[in-house]
């Protein structure tokens, strides 16, 4: 990782686990939002500090406001839908994997895809 990638991950950690304090979010599901998003940002071209920061930021406030919910529908879904699923895997457990895969897709698929949607629904109307 080079070394403005390091440096501007650092200060948006540090960044949101304030942001997450002061406004209920929980720190950990941003972190977890953050790290998805620095994976994805591995895979696409280079770009400017503030773009990656933007980037890092918006991956994990995305996931940090729908990963606990997205958690619970899939938590609930998976419990009565597969039959083999182990009931002791809750909302709790999968928030953070929910969150980083979030973060991992979000800006990039998710976003999009939503967009789309919306543009759709409009059109309809």
């Amino acid at each position: 990782m080079e070394p403005t990638t390091s440096t501007a991950a650092t200060v948006t950690a540090a960044g949101l686990t304030i942001l997450g304090v002061t406004t209920g979010l929980h720190p950990p599901i941003l972190l977890a939002g953050l790290f998805g998003g620095l994976i994805a940002m591995s895979y696409h071209p280079p770009s400017g500090v503030l773009a990656r920061v933007l980037f890092m930021a918006g991956s994990s406030l995305i996931a940090g406001y729908v990963a606990p919910a997205a958690a619970a529908i899939a938590a609930s879904a998976a419990a009565s839908l597969i039959p083999w699923w182990p009931r002791d895997i809750t909302r709790d457990v999968m928030q953070y994997p929910t969150a980083f895969l979030i973060g991992f897709l979000g800006l990039r698929w998710l976003l999009p895809a939503l967009l789309r949607r919306a543009e759709k629904l409009e059109g309809e109307h």
